[in-house]
């Protein structure tokens, strides 16, 4: 297939999956475009792609319609292709999304919530899952240097469960126990800001479900930092 659905929960890395992939093999394209999401794909393209010398949104449409049409070879990564009603927003009726694995020499990658956008058949889906238990101690004590000799790795794995094996949760739990050395009392005293915290977050592949951020923001006194 030539378009590939990333697919799986907010603030998981499908963003910067999608953006590491996008630096690496653009050099094998002559086009590329990256595309946020918005409406619906058409207004979603009048928007983001660059260098079209039409200045009425028919005759931008028109060039867009050419460049998909042509020879070249095209890389189009188009990100957070998500369900929002708020902003009479619905992918899976979009029938623009539909037809675009049909043009000339394209190759798309879609970012979503969704685990499915339309008829499977004319699209690949990956899922973007979370790490294992071993690969997130890992991750731990990159971010964490009071335990060089990990005599309190066992404490390590009860955290990374409590984090539900979510990579940012995880490095933010690591990188807030810069001072503490006793992992055990931390390990508690997160526990009880878990059970006590106002926002539960819910953990699947649905586009009702918030991004983790807002729930994070609960846990940890990052409300003065930017999503990024």
């Amino acid at each position: 297939e030539n378009i590939l659905l990333m697919s799986g929960f907010g603030g998981i890395g499908k963003t910067a999956l999608a953006r590491l992939v996008f630096h690496s093999v653009k050099k094998n394209y002559d086009q590329v475009a990256w595309i946020p999401y918005n409406k619906n794909l058409k207004e979603s393209m009048l928007s983001a792609i660059l260098g079209l010398k039409g200045t009425d949104r028919e005759t931008r449409w028109f060039e867009i319609h050419n460049i998909m049409n042509s020879d070249a070879t095209k890389l189009i990564i188009i990100d957070n292709v998500d369900r929002d009603e708020k902003n009479d927003q619905y992918p899976q009726n979009d029938p623009l999304l539909r037809k675009i694995s049909g043009f000339n020499n394209v190759t798309v990658i879609l970012t979503s919530r969704l685990d499915k956008l339309y008829s499977r058949g004319s699209y690949s889906c990956y899922k973007v899952e979370f790490l294992s238990p071993d690969a997130c101690v890992e991750l731990f004590y990159k971010h964490y240097a009071n335990d060089p000799d990990r005599a309190q790795q066992d404490v390590v794995k009860d955290l990374v469960e409590l984090a539900k094996y979510h990579t940012l949760t995880i490095e933010l739990i690591a990188n807030a126990a810069e001072k503490e050395t006793n992992l055990q009392a931390y390990y508690n005293k997160l526990k009880e800001s878990f059970a006590n915290a106002k926002l539960k977050v819910q953990v699947g592949h649905n586009e009702e479900y918030a991004t983790i951020v807002t729930h994070l923001r609960a846990l940890f006194d990052i409300s003065n930092k930017s999503d990024e």
